[in-house]
């Protein structure tokens, strides 16, 4: 397993830009990263399931999208079992709906629920996990 890669869902581009900065800020041990952002589910979901590389993955989903929801996506990807390691999911909202994070964390996948932005030090904290 080389590096750490972060997958972006999300529909705005200027989030996918600033979490971007965000994670190279956040990299302070300078880890392998690769990031790669999608702007619909379907995308992001087609792109999970053709990967082949035993990476750890971690996903970064909004709720709050055209077409198919953030709700769509933890649909779809509970039903993606091949996955190994299986990525690990934030979702990251600007809802402040208690009801929205309770929900998110009955998914199994989800590790989290952040308020939209997410910090540098997030993902130091994250990252800081990996280093040794």
């Amino acid at each position: 397993m080389e590096g750490i890669k972060f997958v972006l869902v999300d529909d705005d581009p200027a989030t996918h830009c600033f979490h971007r900065l965000m994670i190279e800020r956040g990299n302070v041990q300078k880890l392998p990263l690769r990031v790669e952002d999608y702007s619909s589910v379907d995308a992001a979901i087609n792109a999970l399931s053709v990967q082949d590389e035993q990476q750890l993955t971690y996903i970064l989903l909004d709720l709050n999208m055209p077409l198919k929801t953030g709700w769509d996506f933890l649909e779809e990807f509970e039903r993606l079992s091949s996955l190994d390691p299986r990525p690990q999911v934030f979702v990251v909202s600007s809802s402040q709906n208690p009801s929205h994070r309770k929900k998110a964390l009955t998914y199994k996948d989800v590790l989290g629920y952040e308020p939209k932005f997410v910090s540098d030090q997030f993902f130091k904290s994250l990252l800081a996990k990996h280093s040794a």
